[in-house]
């Protein structure tokens, strides 16, 4: 009689080939869903780390960093305060401007106003972040060309005298804010119960202040000449925080100034000593001691004969680099609205040429990613909004880094965005395997498309004002365009 084995046979075998069948099978699923999870997470962390900096972290900061608080709660509650006063203007904003677009698009949802907060911070971040890059896609290939050594002396020297300026105001609004201190604090008696507080400020300008209260009471201060405003400090805690905060900023200014200005004055030196090598033709590197060993004076007289001989011409080799640079992202921008029909982008045909190799995607991504990140934050480090948010080598304040790092965070994702959008990569894409999917920047971002304006039309044809913009940045037409708008209050720096 014959057995069926798929019965008789042992049950320890069948049980044994049953688990091992279990598993390569869960195991493999379980994989993928965990990779596919931690793709995800890779992406939405930074992403929902980049907004917390954006929006909580470094506004908090920037303000505590500037306040002139004698306690850390009194300047928490200031921070809390200024960002308040800040988030509530944009949210009454904001509310008026949801009312109409609620009124406009009847088909919106409750349920959509989450994504329609995103596509109009993405919106806003987009628009300006292309009038960043703009400014970077011009400016950094021309000052590249224009760095030979006689033009960047003369350059110094018109900065100079601008920086000079510079010097003798801050000079005076920190001898005027030093004077109050002297005044104010004369003029409090001991037993005040804000004397500690002067006291304070009184160190605080004796120890960090380069100009002196004791210069000042040996000079001579003269109370007629500051307004009444000036001696009303000590009235209240919050008077004199004011004046903190003010002789902190004095400080900060005067130190800035300063600091700049002896840069451009070695820069120039540094100039003139390479016009003058080259003229005469002999390389002899300046500040080369007898002290120096054999191997350190060869390596200080080749790095001066590559400064002399070989920088200026490396320079403008570059400069043509980053002008066919430019013209490629500017070309992909402008046909942005072809899609892939015909695919006009470079960049995009470079990158779906490569699909098939992993490492050739992510270095012809990372190519264009890198230089219109920097171009966009190039002009970010360059535009002065009322000189709060200059960077200066040595003397930043700290309020001015948390500012430029709120920025560098708000505009991180929308640039990323853009590039999606040049290499036509912002909806559905297609792998090396030919199965459509969606890029995981895209689950997370969203596709704007909750306003048709916005997701259909503005993505696709704002790219083009990127063509008009870098006209007029070449043409020297932006700053008076600016000018006779806003006057200086943003301008950018050179």
């Amino acid at each position: 009689m014959r057995h069926d084995n798929s019965f008789c046979g042992n049950p320890t075998s069948q049980l044994r080939q049953s688990t091992a069948a279990a598993d390569v099978s869960v195991p493999a699923s379980s994989r993928m869903q965990l990779d596919s999870l931690l793709l995800y997470s890779s992406s939405a962390l930074p992403l929902l780390f980049l907004q917390v900096l954006t929006w909580v972290a470094l506004p908090f900061f920037q303000v505590y960093s500037d306040a002139g608080d004698f306690t850390v709660g009194g300047k928490c509650l200031t921070s809390l305060k200024e960002n308040g006063l800040l988030y509530g203007l944009a949210g009454a904003a904001g509310a008026v401007g949801l009312i109409i677009i609620l009124m406009v698009e009847k088909t919106l949802r409750l349920t959509d106003l989450p994504a329609l907060g995103m596509a109009l911070s993405n919106t806003f971040a987009l628009s300006v972040g292309i009038i960043l890059m703009g400014y970077g896609l011009v400016e950094l290939p021309r000052e590249l060309w224009k760095s030979d050594p006689n033009h960047l002396l003369k350059w110094c020297a018109h900065r100079a005298g601008r920086y000079a300026e510079e010097v003798i105001k801050t000079t005076n609004e920190l001898e005027s804010v030093v004077t109050i201190i002297v005044a104010n604090d004369k003029q409090m008696p001991r037993r005040d119960p804000l004397r500690p507080y002067m006291q304070i400020i009184s160190k605080a300008a004796d120890d960090d202040s380069p100009v002196k209260p004791s210069a000042v009471v040996a000079a001579g201060y003269d109370m007629d000449s500051m307004g009444a405003d000036d001696l009303e400090y000590n009235y209240d805690k919050a008077g004199l925080a004011a004046l903190r905060r003010r002789l902190a900023a004095a400080i900060h200014e005067f130190k800035g100034a300063h600091a700049q200005y002896e840069d451009v004055i070695r820069q120039a030196l540094d100039h003139e000593a390479v016009l003058k090598c080259r003229q005469l033709g002999v390389y002899e590197p300046p500040g080369l001691q007898a002290t120096d060993s054999g191997f350190v004076a060869t390596v200080k007289h080749i790095w001066w004969k590559y400064r002399c001989l070989v920088q200026p011409v490396a320079a403008k080799v570059f400069a043509v680099f980053l002008v066919f640079m430019t013209g490629c992202v500017i070309w992909s921008e402008a046909t942005i609205f072809t899609g892939e029909n015909p695919d006009l982008s470079p960049f995009s045909k470079l990158i779906k040429g490569a699909v098939g190799s992993v490492s050739a995607v992510q270095f012809l991504v990372l190519v264009p990613l890198a230089y219109i990140c920097w171009c966009t934050y190039f002009a970010l480090f360059r535009i002065n909004a009322f000189n709060y948010n200059k960077l200066i080598p040595r003397t930043t304040t700290g309020a001015a880094l948390m500012q430029n790092g709120s920025l560098m965070s708000r505009f991180a994702a929308p640039t990323c965005w853009n590039l999606l959008h040049m290499i036509h990569m912002d909806g559905q894409v297609t792998d090396a395997h030919g199965q459509t999917t969606t890029t995981v920047f895209t689950q997370n971002m969203g596709t704007m498309g909750v306003l048709p304006v916005l997701g259909q039309h503005l993505n696709t044809y704002l790219p083009l004002l990127l063509v008009v913009h870098c006209a007029l940045i070449y043409f020297n037409m932006w700053e008076r365009l600016a000018g006779a708008c806003v006057g200086n209050k943003f301008k950018f720096s050179k």
